[in-house]
């Protein structure tokens, strides 16, 4: 739940993703408040304090590491016009190429998504 609340924030603001550092934190109480929701859930299943924040950290790293690429993705469409969907379409046929290899049989088990945008995706299969 805390993973959806932080994507659905970075999603809202962009800029977010870039202002949270692990190694040097701000103190925000919102910010902490994250960290403090995560370590209560993982608290009482026996798991030393130095692995509840090592997950608590690892949560945080994987939302903020694709919210990252989000931003990204947004800047390379306004940087050249091309959106998402029209990058995958020029891609389309090297990808097929590669689900059909017989080399990505887990990746060719996934029904291809189309994705409008960044927030709805809908399986073609």
């Amino acid at each position: 739940m805390i993973a959806r609340l932080q994507w659905e924030l970075s999603r809202r603001h962009l800029w977010l993703a870039r202002a949270i550092s692990f190694t040097r934190p701000l103190l925000v109480p919102n910010m902490m408040a994250h960290t403090e929701w995560i370590l209560r859930a993982l608290d009482g299943l026996g798991l030393p304090a130095e692995t509840r924040i090592r997950e608590a950290l690892t949560l945080h790293g994987v939302v903020i590491t694709v919210a990252l690429t989000l931003a990204g993705g947004v800047e390379a469409e306004q940087e050249t016009g091309v959106t998402l969907d029209r990058w995958w379409l020029a891609r389309r046929a090297r990808a097929d190429e590669l689900l059909h290899s017989g080399r990505f049989s887990q990746l060719a088990a996934i029904p291809r998504m189309r994705c409008r945008t960044w927030t709805v995706c809908s399986s073609t299969a």
